[in-house]
């Protein structure tokens, strides 16, 4: 018997929560038709999905207000104002901040929790535990940083998260400590991340165990150069990976971080406008920012990336 299978799946900036009511309109659904048909009854029977829904209402409504104040341009302009209103409000406050609960910024990490708790509780009502399944994160532009951010609170700021009567603080499962592969489409995480020193980030943790999830984990950063909100990663972490991060030792001590033990993320860079019969100038837009999930090759990749872990 295949074991099972949780996919995580990130949506990026843009508006989705009155889609997200339809399963027909829903922001994961091109992702589930592609890999279904390829891979049919595996995915059907052997795959827990879980869409992870972080856009706010709240949000979505002043953007649709700010697009609304503009004739000029309107596309566009609404691509642009989703962009900066989603990475401006996913801005980190204090714990002991009056407004912190208030705040995007932990209103959205409780969608995460949310997401990955109802996600445990399919499990556990299908008999299994949830310590034994490995979790795949699929991720597209400002999702990537949704889930690094979770990833790194839950499992070294965890009161950032874990603030009220009933969550599971010890929970493996909600603190991503089973998370065995990821891969990323579309990643703005520089960008987002451009106040920290190049080489003193450190990337979330992926933990090698090939004892328990064998020998096909993986971290993919899929790109497209015209792209332009979509980045390579490699250099972003290379202080980390190669030892000569300033805090390397206090992270080895403190967090029991050691990127020999750990997957580190691989670039690899493709043409989407080229290869799906889009007019050149669509390539050299933002509409191409979109496309990564009706690409063949990004299909692969996940397709690969799920057999593995199966």
């Amino acid at each position: 018997m295949a074991r099972k299978l949780v996919v995580l799946v990130f949506h990026g900036i843009g508006t989705y929560r009155q889609a997200f009511r339809s399963r027909e309109t829903r922001f994961d659904r091109p992702l589930w038709d592609g890999l279904h048909l390829r891979m049919g009854a595996t995915l059907r029977e052997n795959v827990v999905w879980v869409p992870v829904l972080w856009s706010l209402a709240e949000l979505e409504a002043y953007e649709a207000d700010l697009i609304a104040d503009r004739t000029e341009w309107e596309g566009l302009f609404g691509f642009v104002a989703s962009a900066l209103c989603d990475a401006s409000a996913y801005q980190l406050i204090g714990e002991r901040h009056p407004s912190y609960r208030r705040s995007n910024y932990y209103r959205i990490q409780r969608t995460v929790y949310e997401a990955l708790a109802g996600a445990e509780d399919r499990i556990l009502e299908a008999g299994l535990d949830p310590a034994d399944i490995p979790i795949l994160a699929v991720c597209h532009s400002m999702g990537c940083h949704i889930l690094s951010s979770y990833a790194w609170d839950a499992q070294n700021r965890p009161g950032r998260i874990f603030n009220r009567r009933g969550d599971r603080q010890t929970s493996p499962f909600a603190r991503l400590d089973n998370l065995a592969s990821a891969v990323f489409t579309g990643c703005n995480l520089p960008l987002l991340t451009a106040g920290v020193p190049r080489g003193e980030k450190v990337p979330m943790r992926i933990v090698r165990d090939t004892a328990r999830w064998g020998r096909g984990q993986r971290w993919l950063n899929l790109y497209d150069p015209d792209d332009l909100l979509g980045y390579p990663l490699e250099r972003e972490y290379d202080g980390y990976r190669s030892g000569r991060h300033p805090e390397q030792a206090a992270l080895a001590a403190g967090l029991g971080r050691d990127p020999a033990l750990e997957v580190s993320v691989q670039d690899r860079r493709f043409e989407l406008s080229g290869r799906m019969g889009l007019p050149a100038l669509t390539g050299l837009t933002p509409l191409v920012h979109n496309r990564y999930w009706t690409s063949g090759e990004v299909l692969s990749a996940i397709e690969g990336a799920i057999a593995d872990l199966l």
